[in-house]
């Protein structure tokens, strides 16, 4: 893999993380379209996830420090007064709603992981996968709940991981499905966004860890390592600006430029798999 490949891997990484487009459809495709191996396109995924991950915590830092101290305080509150006091303030509610979305998304993802694993390097499957995020894209438009960190639930916050973890198919959007699963819940719009980003942070950095020592172990980097660190640097740059893209549109413009998009690129990739593989 050479330099500018792992450009263009790393800035349509870091655009599709957070746009709701599927970034693992587009890898696929960019990864097929440029016939890199599977063993270096292992290996260059994780380390683009780890660039996209850092741009997170960039943009989301405060609130980050502020759920890790209250996630903290609770344990003492536990250990103090036999309570973590869950919904003692919005920061530590939000933090337990954290881990509560995380749970079912952890769930799906071992259970079926092994089963749609198969299904990445098919591009009939991402096609479908993509007009699936597509359909979520068109409701999510229309809806428009009245929910905030007050008025959501831990219930919510189950139904968003779920649909989280529904992600896992390839062509589904992480960001769309969640963002969905938000709207699905009666979450207001703006929050809905800004609760998917947090709660796609501890699924992205447990996929890191688990992954990396495979990946290390069975990757390729017989292109060196410049090539995989400016991959990183450019998904974090382009994270970044996807981020601060994705919360703009979400309060000033309509989802259905995705919705098209999405559709139509499935569409195509549906009838290229059906036509020429």
């Amino acid at each position: 893999m050479n330099v500018l490949q792992a450009i263009i891997l790393g800035l349509v990484q870091g655009l599709t993380e957070f746009l709701p487009v599927s970034s693992s459809g587009h890898l696929v495709v960019i990864e097929y379209l440029m016939n890199i191996k599977e063993e270096q396109a292992f290996f260059m995924t994780i380390m683009l996830h780890f660039g996209t991950l850092v741009s997170l915590v960039i943009v989301y830092f405060k609130d980050i420090v502020k759920l890790a101290v209250e996630f903290i305080l609770s344990i003492r509150d536990l250990i103090q007064k036999k309570s973590l006091n869950i919904c003692k303030n919005e920061t530590r509610k939000l933090c337990y709603m954290i881990i509560v979305t995380s749970i079912p998304t952890v769930i799906i993802g071992l259970v079926f992981k092994k089963v749609f694993m198969s299904f990445y390097s098919s591009l009939l499957a991402v096609g479908i996968g993509l007009l699936i995020t597509s359909a979520y894209m068109y409701v999510a438009d229309i809806m428009n709940g009245k929910k905030d960190i007050k008025r959501a639930g831990f219930k919510d916050a189950f139904i968003v991981g779920i649909f989280q973890g529904i992600a896992i198919v390839p062509g589904i959007s992480r960001s769309g499905s969640t963002i969905f699963g938000g709207l699905f819940s009666k979450m207001k719009k703006d929050f809905a966004v800004k609760y998917a980003f947090l709660v796609s942070l501890p699924v992205i950095l447990g996929s890191f860890i688990l992954e990396l020592p495979d990946a290390i172990k069975n990757g390729n980097t017989n292109g060196g390592l410049l090539p995989i660190f400016v991959g990183m640097i450019v998904a974090g740059v382009s994270g970044y600006f996807a981020i601060k893209m994705m919360i703009d549109i979400v309060r000033k413009r309509s989802l259905k430029g995705f919705m098209v998009y999405t559709a139509a690129f499935g569409t195509a990739l549906i009838l290229y798999s059906i036509m020429f593989t």
